[in-house]
């Protein structure tokens, strides 16, 4: 019988060889899983615009972006937690923090100005690899597909191929989810005591947590139904300020957004992760992190 359902795997990467020699083989091992039970795709988003356009911009401007963009994250952090049924009596105490430690000591002002630039653009042209992932994605026009995005820094485990395969065994056994906007967290990242989402857990297994309300630990691997994308590419459309974030605060800003569209929805965080997220595990350096403004 030919599987009527079809899986799209976006791979987010900036042609990274080192990265690339480990994901390729363990891609095929992942579609050689799945095979007969469901159709996969593979596509590469790999262009990246350059992050070097503070040369560009007088020390003034450099200023006025960066006192903005904290600005911008902190507005988003406050909405992020009333999201999450958290008090923010804290938020203005960290976001003065934030911006004592921009000014101070003034001696490296200058260097940290340009590396914060540069994390700031690149975090921006990340997103902007994950938003062609759901518009290509959308070009399908299938409601019965599925979408999982990868990030070049994930990690495989030994048990990463047969967690994936029963998850998408329920997906299919369950006709009533496709019309539920969908999005799962498969890499973790930040611990969830970290992220304060405790308040949101529906209920929790021995394997993984359901959320009352869609949230994202970081962007490093998820899945998401045609539904969702939709979502998302809808609300990026209304709201175009959010290309401005990063790919995870710019997923949660949506959900924050459209809170309205995604209840109900079906939301799952596996714990231990399907896979793991290497720059959080120290498998890789961070690219984002890394932003050495001299090179």
């Amino acid at each position: 019988m030919t599987p009527r359902n079809t899986l799209n795997i976006a791979i987010i990467h900036n042609y990274d060889k080192k990265r690339l020699l480990y994901l390729y083989p363990k891609l095929q091992e992942l579609k050689n899983s799945l095979n007969g039970v469901i159709n996969v795709n593979v596509e590469e988003y790999g262009f990246q615009s350059t992050a070097q356009g503070f040369r560009r911009q007088n020390f003034y401007k450099l200023v006025y972006s960066q006192f903005g963009e904290s600005f911008r994250y902190f507005v988003a952090n406050r909405k992020w937690e009333r999201y999450k049924k958290n008090g923010n009596s804290m938020l203005f105490l960290s976001f003065l923090r934030q911006i004592i430690y921009f000014f101070v000591p003034i001696k490296s002002f200058n260097e940290r100005l340009k590396r914060n630039f540069i994390k700031s653009e690149k975090n921006k042209a990340i997103f902007e690899k994950h938003l062609r992932a759901w518009t290509d994605f959308l070009e399908t026009k299938d409601s019965q597909q599925f979408l999982l995005v990868l990030e070049d820094d994930v990690i495989f485990t030994g048990n990463s191929y047969l967690k994936f395969c029963e998850l998408f065994d329920d997906f299919l056994e369950n006709n009533s989810l496709a019309e539920l906007p969908i999005f799962i967290d498969l890499a973790g990242g930040l611990e969830l005591e970290k992220l304060k989402i405790s308040n949101l857990i529906d209920c929790q297994s021995e394997f993984n947590i359901l959320f009352l309300k869609p949230v994202t630990n970081t962007a490093c691997a998820y899945i998401l139904n045609y539904r969702t994308a939709e979502i998302f590419y809808n609300t990026i459309s209304a709201e175009p300020r959010l290309k401005n974030f990063g790919p995870d605060w710019a997923m949660n800003m949506i959900f924050v957004k459209s809170e309205n569209l995604f209840s109900p929805s079906l939301c799952k965080h596996y714990q231990p992760s399907v896979f793991i997220h290497g720059s959080f595990a120290g498998d890789y350096e961070s690219s984002v992190q890394n932003c050495d403004p001299n090179k």
